[in-house]
């Protein structure tokens, strides 16, 4: 459960699906990186501004991970990556990408 106690207003939240890409055989690794250690999503669950995390891995090949991310504002989501920066989270786990992530906005409409 993310730090935000506050529901922000429904037209303030941003929503991000972020695409990870990862040698294959890193795979599981990096999942398992992700779900447990402190430096993974819980970090980004007790960051001011984040209302819910979700990852789960792709069954459609052996190198996706793909995360849900629910944020207050595009500022705290800035914030959380620039954080992501100053720790050198990305040096970190760096090696084990097949390729860049990619972040996808998503848009406040939904069907």
């Amino acid at each position: 459960m993310c730090s935000s106690d506050l529901k922000p207003a429904v037209e303030s939240v941003i929503t991000i699906l972020v695409i990870l890409k990862i040698r294959p055989e890193l795979r599981q690794k990096a999942f398992d990186s992700l779900k447990y250690d402190d430096d993974g999503i819980k970090l980004a669950n007790m960051r001011k501004g984040c209302i819910s995390t979700e990852g789960r891995l792709s069954t459609d090949d052996k190198e996706t991970i793909v995360i849900l991310g629910k944020w207050a504002t595009s500022q705290d989501f800035e914030d959380y990556m620039q954080m992501r920066m100053d720790i050198g989270y990305w040096d970190k786990v760096g090696y084990m990408f097949a390729s860049p992530p990619i972040f996808i906005h998503l848009s406040k409409e939904s069907f």
